[in-house]
């Protein structure tokens, strides 16, 4: 009905246009309510908005698996090589926090997240194949009975290129787990800005199946290589072959992300007037925006602020991500130790008693190492298998969260009726449980069955934190919501989220190392397995918070 008829009509045309100028409203705000919560995005697109964590994962497994054997074999020592391994939780820790908030706060036309994905992926995939190529790239091929001339005093040629090829190998390292904090932080961060609220636990499911996908992977190589030796006697022949195929990995996946999700830079679209005058403060303190933001992660009192900042969800989540990743990163680390450590105290490994005189009771056989190591590369397989077809069954029952979303006596945030809070809860009990039966693991099969289960508690571990806090990030977009912030947040908050994990494993890492080192001077073989009870305990810890999170309605 057009404004003139409006204007110029009878009491009943008048009715008759109120109920228009009604309807005319609820379909504006249908309308608005709809931008707030964004479009529904396809199954296709959101597998191909996450497909990103396939080559990600791939990448930092292939880091953890060969990088420690492909750095001895270069002659580093173990305590540098240790030292090496430090960088990942500690840019995870102090680096990643700082990206996140540069990204909310870019200007780039590409968008806010696209430049740390293709910078970061770019840097990662370069790195993995000069570090497998390192000794190519130096000529540190020099056998040993050559005798090249001298240069620099004393040193040897030989001498002086085999420390560049050492130090380029840690500064490749390096490199490497600092790029992968930008690439994971963008490849997060904007499935936050491409889903609408209600399909953010979907999204996270997702990602979820992508990295137990890459996993797969990378440990069904890993097994294959240790059963049939499919890269031949060369020793960097493994390293340089998969590093071949995870940049390819991340390449496609990546070039596919980009072409098909768009990410819009932050001046694009309405801009509230709130919203403007952040960006004019920015532009005016531009100089100093990377020192205030690293201030406010590096220093102890302003990351404090930060942390109780944070909103209700998202700071629970944090706190439970302290205490679990304490017993997550002995599982993760030393799953593959534990069932050595077992094949080797069990009688099959050793020749005979001390009467022998061939070896000392308790001593492994050295024939048999091969033999153990297959058993850890099988348990790492059967974890990974495990944990991949958890994230493909367990949240295929989300398909009506959407449809629930819209019932306002109906959580979005459930599982067939079960609140994901209270699925982390059975599944962190779950995995205590499997920790303390570790006391009764006398064989390999019985250790191989308990890895193989806790890889359903680590598939809802992946799953459920990053769903709850992704979901409230989204909820914080809708100016309806009583969680409503202007501005970009969703890489900071993702960033002090990935703090909380990367915390717990700088302190569990140095638990583990004094647990160790006490338990071989006693002569204690099982020292990992006491490391995993010890883990059992800190995941009873941790479930108690998350039973908190049932309580705040999630």
């Amino acid at each position: 009905m057009s404004s003139s008829k409006l204007l110029g009509g009878t009491d009943t045309d008048s009715g008759s246009s109120r109920c228009s100028q009604s309807s005319d409203v609820d379909l504006v705000l249908e309308e608005v309510k709809e931008e707030s919560h964004g479009k529904p995005l396809s199954t296709w697109m959101i597998m191909a908005l996450t497909c990103p964590n396939f080559g990600l994962q791939a990448a930092w497994l292939l880091l953890m698996s060969s990088g420690t054997p492909h750095l001895h074999s270069l002659g580093i020592s173990d305590a540098v090589t240790a030292l090496v391994w430090l960088t990942g939780p500690l840019f995870g820790a102090f680096v990643q926090p700082v990206l996140g908030r540069l990204s909310d706060r870019s200007r780039h036309p590409w968008g806010l997240r696209k430049p740390f994905i293709l910078c970061g992926a770019s840097c990662v995939a370069a790195c993995l194949l000069a570090l497998a190529c390192t000794e190519d790239l130096t000529g540190d091929h020099v056998g040993v009975g050559t005798r090249p001339k001298m240069a620099y005093g004393m040193m040897k040629k030989a001498e002086r290129s085999h420390l560049l090829t050492q130090g380029l190998a840690v500064l490749w390292v390096c490199v490497m787990t600092f790029a992968i904090q930008a690439f994971q932080m963008g490849v997060r961060a904007l499935v936050v800005d491409a889903c609408p609220p209600a399909q953010q636990v979907r999204a996270s499911a997702w990602s979820t199946r992508w990295n137990g996908l890459g996993s797969v992977c990378l440990a069904l190589v890993g097994y294959a290589d240790a059963r049939w030796t499919l890269f031949g006697v060369e020793g960097s022949a493994r390293i340089k072959t998969l590093a071949a195929l995870v940049a390819v990995s991340i390449a496609a996946t990546v070039s596919l992300m980009c072409y098909v999700v768009p990410d819009k830079p932050r001046d694009q679209g309405p801009v509230e007037e709130e919203k403007r005058e952040e960006e004019d403060d920015d532009e005016e303190d531009e100089e100093q925006t990377l020192w205030q933001t690293c201030r406010s992660v590096w220093s102890l009192q302003l990351s404090r602020q930060s942390w109780e900042s944070l909103p209700p969800i998202s700071l629970q989540v944090c706190k439970i991500q302290l205490v679990a990743w304490m017993a997550w990163f002995p599982i993760t680390y030393y799953s593959s130790t534990y069932i050595y450590q077992t094949f080797v105290i069990s009688d099959r490994v050793h020749l005979g008693t001390r009467d022998d005189g061939a070896f000392e009771l308790g001593q492994s056989d050295y024939r048999l190492i091969e033999v153990a190591r297959l058993c850890g590369s099988f348990s790492v397989l059967s974890f990974a298998s495990v944990s991949f077809l958890t994230s493909l069954c367990l949240p295929a029952v989300t398909g009506h969260m959407a449809a629930r979303r819209r019932r306002p006596n109906r959580a979005w945030h459930d599982v067939g009726g079960m609140p994901l809070s209270r699925l982390l809860v059975h599944a962190q009990r779950l995995l205590a449980f499997c920790m303390f039966l570790t006391l009764f693991a006398w064989t390999v099969p019985v250790a191989t069955a308990i890895v193989s289960v806790a890889g359903v508690s680590w598939a809802v571990s992946m799953w459920v934190p990053f769903a709850l806090i992704n979901a409230e990030i989204a909820d914080m977009r809708n100016p309806s919501s009583a969680l409503y912030v202007p501005g970009e947040q969703a890489g900071w908050i993702l960033g002090m989220h990935n703090m909380a994990i990367s915390l717990p494993q700088l302190a569990s890492a140095l638990v583990c190392s004094v647990l160790f080192k006490v338990f071989e001077s006693f002569r204690v073989l099982d020292g990992v397995a006491w490391a995993f009870r010890l883990s059992g305990v800190a995941m009873l810890v941790s479930s108690r918070y998350s039973g908190k999170l049932e309580s705040m309605g999630v």
